[in-house]
């Protein structure tokens, strides 16, 4: 969708930068002339969100969590192989980490019997 008034797009297909290219100043923050789509921030969040939405979207048509494909591939690339170890590398839980690892051991299961 578009907002009223502002011709940058708020799509997560497609993500589209200022139509000018500013930085912010205290003058213009005082003057209440910027707004949040002249922060790049706010720029770099939409992408990374754009970004992830679609990388979950293929994951789960192979029936893989995000969760699951950090724990399988922190193990894959040897970055952890407890499930300490993987807690604390990818920032979960350690309960999280067994049901991820009960879980991606289904979907291998599930795929070696196809």
């Amino acid at each position: 969708s578009t907002d009223k008034g502002d011709n940058r797009s708020t799509s997560d297909e497609g993500i589209e930068p200022p139509n000018r290219a500013s930085v912010a100043s205290a003058t213009d923050l005082e003057a209440g002339s910027i707004s949040i789509y002249d922060f790049v921030a706010f720029w770099l969040h939409r992408l990374s969100g754009s970004v992830l939405q679609r990388f979950e979207r293929e994951l789960a048509a192979s029936g893989v969590t995000h969760a699951q494909w950090l724990i399988m591939h922190s193990i894959y690339r040897g970055n952890a192989n407890t499930p300490r170890a993987i807690s604390e590398f990818i920032g979960i839980d350690i309960g999280s980490v067994s049901r991820g690892v009960n879980g991606g051991a289904k979907v291998g299961h599930r795929a070696a019997q196809n």
